[in-house]
């Protein structure tokens, strides 16, 4: 089962949605589909590794499985359905345009106490490339490389 969000929950925000064998295993699969297309979007900026339980994990990543798994299930159940079609394009929009602006940095990411998550940009090892002094002559060679 998911780490950022669950069929239950999913039960919750699909109202009318009787959830036989049949229905719950479609939606454990897309929720792992949900969650992998989030963890794509967030781990550009955030280590994602530590969210592996509903306490470690920052509100907002459940809400954007939660909506995207909604999107999936939306789109998988309508047969064909312009409403439910459309209903699950939105929800999958809406997702997606957080996550990236999350990725750009337009937005923070809150934990459940309020605090911004701490991303890759304020770590404090910044890894061999940030720790060098190159300056560049006209010809485009590196000169004078030291370190810092």
């Amino acid at each position: 089962m998911g780490s950022y969000c669950t069929t239950t929950s999913l039960q919750i925000l699909m109202i009318g949605t009787t959830f036989d064998s049949l229905t719950t295993s479609l939606a454990t699969k897309l929720i792992t589909h949900a969650e992998n297309e989030v963890n794509k979007y967030l781990s550009k900026r955030y280590d994602v590794s530590g969210w592996t339980t509903a306490a470690s994990t920052p509100p907002l990543v459940t809400s954007l499985a939660e909506t995207l798994s909604e999107g999936y299930m939306s789109q998988r159940m309508s047969r064909g359905g312009k409403e439910a079609m459309a209903r699950g394009a939105t929800l999958i929009k809406q997702a997606t345009e957080n996550q990236k602006a999350l990725q750009g940095y337009e937005s923070d990411l809150l934990d459940s106490s309020g605090s911004v998550v701490s991303d890759f940009s304020n770590t404090a090892d910044q890894g061999d490339y940030l720790q060098y002094d190159i300056t560049v002559t006209g010809s485009g060679e590196p000169t004078n490389i030291q370190t810092t």
